[in-house]
């Protein structure tokens, strides 16, 4: 309930000004995903992006210096432009609206179910935090934010969930932890470094740490994803040929 009606509050008016240069920049991208399936410097029509680098092209056109997730986000929207009745720019923009409603319903879930919060009091905090000014306005845009938001919320809620020993929590937990850093090369990996940390500290005050058993989910659901995450960012985002 609290998603629905924060989606509906954060949804309209999503065309209310032409993307700025951040937004472009990925909306760029999820149209050539639209054209392609991958995001490209270099449209089918042969027209360079307004930020393609010059090293960037001289290897190839798939972009190079960014994690792509973010890209496949707003390319969910763009995609479909046609068939939500939107104009291009509000259509990109959608997937992160959803996210951002998402997250905050996630949130008073989590509050409730492993906070021990009252239903009413972990509602009304999932409703404030969905209509904080600066989470709105900036998961109103085409960028990561949103879906960053909501990555972060559901590794908390897979956190409270194992402490309350339920099995379905480690693979939510898991793909959290991949995914994350996938969203934004710095913002996303510090987001998941500090899910880690506070895993760590959440699950010692009820976890044997020398079990075996426990030793072989933390390498399985934590530091694996997390490891094959690292190689995919480098893989993607190539730091050692920034022309910066």
């Amino acid at each position: 309930m609290v998603a629905v009606v924060v989606f509906a509050l954060t949804s309209r008016g999503l065309e209310y000004r032409f993307l700025w240069q951040d937004e472009l920049d990925t909306a760029e991208r999820a149209r050539t995903i639209c054209e392609s399936g991958v995001p490209r410097v270099i449209d089918e029509n042969g027209v360079a992006s307004v930020s393609v680098g010059g090293r960037e092209i001289e290897d190839g056109d798939l972009h190079r210096y960014q994690p792509w997730l973010m890209f496949y986000t707003a390319a969910a929207g763009l995609c479909l432009a046609d068939q939500l009745g939107m104009n291009r720019d509000g259509a990109a923009r959608l997937p992160n609206v959803v996210l951002h409603a998402a997250a905050s319903g996630l949130a008073s879930w989590t509050l409730a179910s492993s906070g021990g919060v009252p239903i009413v009091v972990a509602n009304l905090t999932g409703l404030a935090i969905g209509v904080q000014s600066v989470r709105v306005t900036h998961n109103r845009t085409v960028r990561y934010h949103g879906l960053m938001d909501f990555l972060v919320v559901l590794g908390m809620l897979a956190l409270g969930a194992i402490r309350n020993r339920k099995r379905w929590a480690w693979p939510i937990l898991s793909i959290a932890i991949f995914l994350l850093p996938l969203t934004h090369s710095i913002s996303g990996s510090a987001f998941s470094l500090s899910a880690g940390f506070f895993a760590a500290v959440i699950l010692a005050r009820d976890v044997n740490w020398r079990s075996p058993g426990f030793a072989q989910k933390i390498f399985t659901w934590v530091a694996l994803p997390g490891l094959l995450a690292l190689i995919a960012l480098l893989v993607l985002s190539r730091p050692w040929a920034q022309s910066w």
